[in-house]
């Protein structure tokens, strides 16, 4: 370890899962696009505005940065058959 540098504290800790923020975004949603502050995320499939932090946090960390997690959110099955199925050319344009 390098003498230099003082290891940080964890920013935020997420209880459920004991990851700290910094484990949280190395393993994040592919369609998670960003988080525009004031309850606003982006998703590729979707956007939305939460009520308050406490519910922003549930979904996000739950899905939108959870390292497996991520894989349950319906948006995420959703937008993998939409890939799925524009690499076969059945998509259905609107």
């Amino acid at each position: 370890m390098n003498p230099t540098v003082k290891p940080q504290a964890p920013i935020a800790q997420d209880t459920e899962t004991s990851m700290t923020l910094s484990d949280l975004h190395m393993a994040i949603c592919p369609y998670y696009r960003r988080d525009r502050g004031k309850g606003r995320v982006y998703c590729e499939c979707s956007h939305f505005k939460f009520p308050d932090k406490i519910v922003r946090r549930e979904i996000v960390y739950r899905f939108c940065a959870h390292p497996t997690g991520y894989k349950a959110c319906m948006l995420k099955q959703a937008m993998d058959g939409y890939y799925d199925r524009k690499e076969e050319g059945r998509e259905e344009p609107y």
